[in-house]
């Protein structure tokens, strides 16, 4: 990959949706099912893709005193929106986005001697992603 397309994740973060603390990671994984429709003359395995499942987005942060940690709710049918910004870049610069609704589904937090107190969260995507470039002010 040439330098110039690289893309840094320097000021990665929600522009919508909102997570409690400072966001050190994002990870999103969504993925489609995969159907074997192979026939007992087929002599290779043959596949086509079936729903798409948007997955879920693990995001990692450190707690903020400013703030408190969100915990999942129970029973709950209306998603959240969330939008991530990947990178920033100079103005004028095309960066990647992903917007997506879903639910915050589990919340993990840890504390260690000598680190700072962290907060693990697992948002399951409901429904499908829209992904594009947006041009940084």
């Amino acid at each position: 990959m040439a330098a110039g397309t690289s893309i840094s994740s320097f000021q990665s973060r929600f522009t919508t949706g909102t997570i409690a603390g400072t966001v050190t990671n994002i990870g999103i994984s969504p993925s489609v099912a995969e159907i074997d429709v192979t026939g007992l003359s087929d002599t290779d395995k043959q596949f086509v893709t079936g729903t798409f499942d948007g997955g879920t987005v693990d995001i990692s942060c450190n707690v903020d005193l400013s703030t408190a940690v969100v915990q999942p709710t129970s029973g709950n049918s209306t998603t959240i929106p969330f939008v991530v910004q990947f990178g920033k870049g100079a103005t004028g610069v095309f960066v990647p986005t992903w917007g997506f609704s879903g639910y915050i589904v589990k919340t993990s937090v840890s504390a260690e001697v000598d680190k700072q107190v962290t907060v693990n969260y697992s948002i399951q995507i409901s429904g499908g992603i829209t992904v594009a470039s947006v041009q940084t002010a």
